[in-house]
């Protein structure tokens, strides 16, 4: 399980170098991530082009299966036979053909991908289960099956979503089991059945197990940041538990504000594989002084004491004097004046190549205080999860309501926030048990409540022409945004004396429009489905952009993609760094280890100084050092700034720092 010892000593040429067992590879953007896998699979067919065993890549997307073969095959002559690049589905929808007729599929089977197609096939066998909801149609239903198959094969699971969905889960579960018959029945499968449909055939049919066993002898993942549940429960049949050939390449920074399960994943990887984790640094990245004392922080995150350490490696030129900084302080008080007076003697440019990180909110809001009383203006450079404006919430809340016409939490929103803009309140419940009492569609059941109201001209004709015609009846989400965005503007114009009302209006509506342009610009196509958009911008960090002139502040959480030049991390202590619930856990416990992960990237965003500060006293309570310093090995150089007039601080390279050397004469 230990890669080849006469390559380079870089993580990348690591991870690329990497032979036996599983491999975790982290990294964000910038990091040449996505060759990783093209280069290690090139590196293992030169080196074996006399065996008959196979490699398997899969993906999420297309376009990345293809970009890992015109990668190999550029350098490999007659790659297609010895290398499978593809999809979950494509790989399932193949595996199918072959053994299909183990589940009464002919090899010449269809896929359905018409939503009507479906839905005629959900409502024959929704009447053949007697149910004991007397208006529920497949419209609403199909949703719910979705979601059934995106779980997978397992029955507990799907137990859990039917009861936090309140719906009878036998019922339920009858009807699933139908649909997929009936499906099988006509030689037909729909495209969320394809993976679940073969998960099931590799765990029953032992030969089909063995002989991909024989045939992919390394597995390779590329976005795994991407994978749902039923596409992890796949990886884990096709790989061999004796060998356990699985290298996996993610993005970590989109992996920790995943919306598909993908963190959950990440923790059943570890749970299932004894897996080993890298992390890729950028180019641009910070120094071999730095990475020294970020990598000691993420060491004890390896589960096996014996295992080699894997460190990322600096891309600066070997002897950058990094300045690095440990203080330390009586209170809390004297520690954030300190960092506010040293950025307030920054020049504009480098203000903006500064980020200060905190913990709690209640550091924060005495970190931004702290800058109001030197006349600094603090930007809090935070990741929106959720949009906080009233119209941004609306026109989210109802596309997402407009996928999934049965979530009654996108009900709630769409309904509070309509509130907010027009003052007509509608009962979430009512809407409920309207639509209940009809077609079972809880965006036409508020709809049609909303007509039914005392309403203005305008905003019946918004309702009628855009919300009932264009989003629910056609799906046109793009034509009905236009039209949202043009109701949203003349609502601000009556409201722009409300600074705060219309200026968080203003910010998200750019933040909308640079998200939704990134995501036609990335998937190179402008035709892209409602669900497929709502999936992008889930993924996609939500952030303002830095007025000029500001300091940006942020939550150590919270990813931030680029580099600054001055990094400052307050508040050290135990049970604030880490938090006090890590603290309690076992060493190795999941919560921990993501915080190392989080201050990893803090720590690593420095090019040129890195300033980390605690205090004895915090809320008038005395705190020990965060054991992350002494993970670090950075604690026996801790200064307090108040015992000398002026220091240099100097290389903290191991052999090269002494503790005296801060002690210079005042």
């Amino acid at each position: 399980m230990k890669a080849t010892s006469n390559r380079t000593n870089s993580t990348l040429q690591y991870a690329v170098d990497w032979d036996e067992g599983p491999l975790l590879v982290l990294g964000s953007s910038g990091t040449h991530r996505s060759s990783v896998i093209g280069a290690r699979v090139t590196r293992l067919l030169k080196e074996s082009h006399r065996h008959l065993w196979n490699i398997l890549a899969l993906t999420s997307t297309t376009r990345t299966a293809k970009h890992i073969y015109e990668a190999v095959s550029t350098q490999i002559p007659q790659t297609e036979f010895r290398l499978n690049s593809i999809t979950y589905r494509t790989f399932a929808y193949e595996l199918l053909s072959l053994h299909g007729s183990h589940i009464g599929l002919k090899p010449n089977y269809t896929v359905l991908s018409e939503k009507l197609d479906r839905l005629e096939l959900l409502q024959e066998a929704m009447r053949v289960i007697s149910t004991p909801y007397s208006n529920l149609s497949g419209e609403n239903l199909l949703p719910i099956i979705d979601r059934y198959l995106d779980i997978g094969c397992d029955r507990r699971v799907r137990e859990k979503m039917a009861i936090n969905l309140k719906f009878d889960f036998e019922y339920l579960e009858r009807v699933y089991l139908e649909y997929r018959r009936r499906m099988i029945e006509q030689n037909s499968l729909d495209e969320p059945s394809l993976v679940t449909e073969a998960i099931g055939l590799i765990r029953n049919i032992r030969g089909i197990k063995n002989q991909m066993y024989c045939t992919y002898r390394y597995i390779c993942v590329d976005e795994f940041q991407k994978s749902d549940s039923s596409q992890y429960q796949l990886l884990k049949e096709v790989v061999n538990k004796e060998s356990e050939n699985l290298f996996v390449v993610a993005d970590d920074e989109r992996m920790l504000n995943q919306w598909n399960g993908s963190e959950h994943n990440l923790a059943l990887l570890t749970r299932d594989f004894d897996i080993r984790t890298v992390w890729l640094p950028k180019d641009d990245s910070c120094s071999e002084e730095v990475l020294d004392i970020a990598n000691k922080l993420v060491c004890p995150n390896a589960k096996n004491d014996n295992d080699e350490k894997v460190r990322a490696i600096s891309k600066q030129t070997i002897g950058y004097k990094q300045n690095i900084n440990i203080l330390r302080f009586s209170k809390f008080e004297d520690e954030i004046k300190w960092v506010a007076d040293s950025i307030s003697r920054k020049t504009t440019s480098e203000l903006e190549q500064s980020i200060v990180f905190a913990s709690t909110k209640v550091e924060m809001e005495k970190l931004l205080e702290a800058f109001r009383n030197h006349s600094i203006m603090g930007f809090v450079n935070s990741r929106k999860t959720d949009f906080a404006s009233s119209q941004l919430r609306w026109l989210y809340s109802i596309l997402k309501l407009a996928i999934d016409r049965s979530n009654p939490q996108h009900l709630s929103i769409v309904c509070e926030a309509y509130f907010e803009l027009t003052g007509i309140e509608i009962i979430p419940n009512n809407v409920i048990t309207f639509a209940n009492t009809s077609e079972g569609d809880f965006l036409r059941g508020w709809i049609k409540m909303m007509l039914n109201s005392k309403i203005s001209t305008v905003e019946r004709e918004f309702l009628e022409s855009s919300v009932l015609h264009m989003l629910s009846d056609r799906l046109n989400y793009e034509d009905f945004q236009i039209r949202a965005f043009e109701w949203f503007d003349g609502l601000s114009q009556c409201n722009s004396g409300e600074s705060r009302w219309f200026k968080e209006y203003v910010e998200e509506r750019g933040i909308w429009q640079r998200l939704t342009r990134e995501v036609y610009r990335r998937l190179g196509t402008m035709q892209i489905s409602l669900h497929k958009m709502i999936e992008e911008l889930e993924l996609s960090a939500r952030y303002v952009q830095q007025p000029k002139g500001t300091i940006r502040c942020s939550m150590i959480q919270e990813s931030i993609e680029s580099e600054v030049n001055h990094v400052y991390i307050v508040g050290m202590v135990d049970n604030i760094n880490p938090r006090l619930e890590s603290v309690r856990n076992a060493n190795f416990s999941l919560d921990k280890t993501v915080e190392r992960r989080n201050y990893f990237k803090a720590i690593t965003k420095a090019r040129e100084t890195l300033h980390l500060t605690f205090s004895d006293m915090f809320n008038n309570e005395l705190m020990p050092p965060s054991r992350f310093l002494k993970e670090m090995d950075v604690l026996k150089y801790a200064f307090r700034p108040s015992e000398i007039t002026q220091f240099k601080p100097v290389s903290m390279v191991p052999g090269r720092r002494k503790p005296q050397d801060y002690r210079i004469a005042s």
